[in-house]
């Protein structure tokens, strides 16, 4: 039970009470941090209760009060800024920035 979790990750360096709330359903690849965010794999939808797969790509970073809901995957390399959405189902591209809430979303060189 619990997480599937690569190498070199970080995970909650300040705690967790809990951010991840099926751990079971998450797999994060090698190099991820995981700062104060959350992430959910389940929604309850007007008496739908439904759980997915959440899957955090290689090197990518989810920063302070980000929030990734069930069945999103993250590309590698995708950066979640601090209280940013990445909603059910999203899928991002390599490198992709997530900023906002409702989102934008921006390729790397556009930051730069």
């Amino acid at each position: 039970l619990g997480a599937k979790v690569g190498k070199n990750c970080v995970l909650y360096p300040k705690g967790a009470q809990p951010r991840m709330t099926e751990p079971d359903l998450v797999e994060i690849k090698d190099n991820v941090s995981i700062n104060d965010a959350v992430v959910v794999s389940h929604v309850n939808s007007r008496g739908l209760f439904v759980l997915n797969r959440i899957v955090l790509g290689s090197g990518s970073s989810l920063c302070n009060g980000s929030r990734v809901m069930t069945g999103a995957i993250l590309a590698p390399s995708t950066v979640v800024h601090e209280h940013s959405l990445v909603f059910q189902g999203e899928s991002t591209t390599e490198g992709e920035q997530v900023i906002g809430w409702p989102t934008s979303y921006q390729p790397y060189n556009n930051l730069i």
